[in-house]
């Protein structure tokens, strides 16, 4: 055999033993789990989008740390000669990723429209609640402190629809609870002032009724002033004349107690004195004998009782009068009228005419449940 033929042979041989050597050093190479870590990484990022780490935090954490453990172990693997790597703890972590991710996801969208729903009715609810407040209440001089909360409560509950809108709905979910609790806390105290300052209504529907049976018996005028209805009515042999809208203190819910409180007394009084319009600075004035002998006594009971410091003033000098008409109430305690219908009560008027302020001709459960 020739010398170069027997090279060729050799080398071909030597080709085929190596070739051989590759193709079974290529087969005993473990193919990385490039596949499987993908799959996971795309479950885990599907999970996350939907926001699963809020709405299945604990199914979530589990898929973060498999896919977390899977990838340091495939760097460790990968550390390894080439030929003893074994992936297979590798494919089982990324596949359990994948498992919690699709877990968390299906469980987050389940909760996500429970709670959708939830918010829903309870967004509503508060509206309607908030309806609510704003009808029987807007017309009290509620406390500032209580005004604020209510305010508030309103605010969060607008974020609230903004963030449900928005699919936001664990932040909506932290407003609309927050809100829940001040304004049904608001409309429960709110409801327990007005109750209670209504359990006079017996003692003003005597006063009216007294009033205008004094109107019938000696035929004269008589001045009826309703603080919660707003108005200043006229009463001539027991018919009434003449209604007048009207202003009162800034907290005239309730009577008045001492000098400076901002209240319109409640009583049953007589006009003093007439100021025309160059006495007074409210145009024209009817003064009345605030404080009566039972507005004194009840000052020198809470004076006594401690209610009302040793240093308080009863106060004076209330009157109806003019320079109103301004769509709120702004004085220190008396009436105001528009000075067109202050002409009109002052023409009326005389030195002597029955004035009976009352908190409201309307009992407290009519006002509720309109």
């Amino acid at each position: 055999m020739k010398k170069g033929l027997k090279i060729a042979i050799w080398t071909l041989v030597i080709i085929l033993i190596l070739g051989g050597a590759s193709f079974l050093f290529y087969k005993s190479v473990p193919a990385p789990p490039v596949k499987e870590i993908e799959q996971a990484r795309q479950a885990l990022a599907n999970a996350k989008k939907i926001q699963a780490k809020i709405y299945s935090k604990e199914l979530f954490t589990e898929a973060e740390s498999n896919f977390d453990s899977a990838i340091i172990t495939w760097k460790t693997e990968n550390r390894k000669f080439i030929l003893r790597r074994d992936y297979s703890n590798v494919v089982l972590l990324a596949n359990m990723a994948v498992k919690k991710s699709v877990e968390a996801s299906d469980q987050t969208k389940t909760h996500s429209a429970s709670l959708s729903l939830k918010l829903a009715e309870q967004i509503h609810e508060l509206k309607s609640l908030l309806m609510k407040i704003t009808k029987r209440f807007n017309r009290f001089p509620l406390p500032s402190i209580l005004r604020h909360r209510i305010a508030r409560g309103k605010l969060l509950l607008s974020e609230a629809q903004v963030a449900y809108q928005k699919g936001l709905l664990m932040q909506a979910d932290k407003k609309t609870e927050v809100a829940r609790v001040l304004l049904e806390g608001s409309y429960d105290t709110a409801h327990k002032l007005i109750r209670d300052y209504f359990a006079n209504f017996d003692k003003w529907n005597n006063w009216k009724n007294q009033a205008i049976s004094e109107s019938k018996q000696k035929k004269i005028n008589v001045i009826i002033v309703d603080k919660f209805a707003g108005k200043c009515f006229v009463f001539r042999n027991g018919m009434k004349t003449h209604e007048f809208d009207a202003e009162f203190g800034k907290s005239w819910l309730g009577t008045k107690r001492y000098q400076g409180d901002h209240a319109t007394p409640e009583g049953m009084y007589r006009v003093t004195a007439k100021k025309n319009e160059n006495k007074t600075k409210y145009y024209k004035a009817l003064m009345i004998d605030y404080p009566n002998s039972d507005d004194m006594k009840r000052f020198e009971r809470e004076i006594s009782k401690g209610t009302l410091p040793a240093s308080a003033k009863i106060g004076g000098l209330i009157q109806i009068h003019g320079h109103g008409g301004k769509g709120a109430n702004w004085t220190e305690g008396c009436v105001a009228l528009s000075d067109r219908d202050m002409n009109e009560i002052y023409k009326i008027a005389s030195v002597g005419t029955p004035v009976t302020i009352i908190g409201s001709s309307v009992d407290f459960s009519t006002i509720m449940n309109n």
